[in-house]
């Protein structure tokens, strides 16, 4: 096993210069072999690596919202993340839900 993570989001609102700060930014991770979630928010003050199977959405749903990551929520959720077979199904999803993303912001912006 190891200890490689797939970013899912992170997302940096500090403003120009500032280097600390307690709130950004934040990340989402997941580590498809130790089926833990990372979460981290503000220079890693705040969160941290935890089980999948002990993980509870409802502590960081607004670092979901904020990075805009829901959905990534929503397969924890119904449990499509920690009952996929392979890593080639993990990118697979990812994809599949990143690319949507990406159509969606292209459609917006025409």
């Amino acid at each position: 096993m190891t200890d490689i993570y797939y970013v899912i989001s992170e997302v940096d609102r500090r403003q120009f210069g500032e280097t600390h700060n307690s709130t950004w930014p934040q990340l989402v991770a997941y580590s498809f072999d130790l089926k833990k979630i990372l979460i981290t928010e503000g220079h890693g003050l705040i969160g941290g690596s935890m089980s999948l199977s002990s993980f509870n959405i409802s502590d960081w749903n607004d670092i979901f919202q904020t990075t805009n990551t829901e959905w990534f929520s929503d397969c924890i959720a119904e449990g499509t993340i920690i009952n996929l077979s392979d890593e080639d199904t993990f990118i697979n999803l990812l994809k599949k839900k990143l690319f949507k993303l990406i159509d969606l912001v292209m459609v917006c912006s025409i």
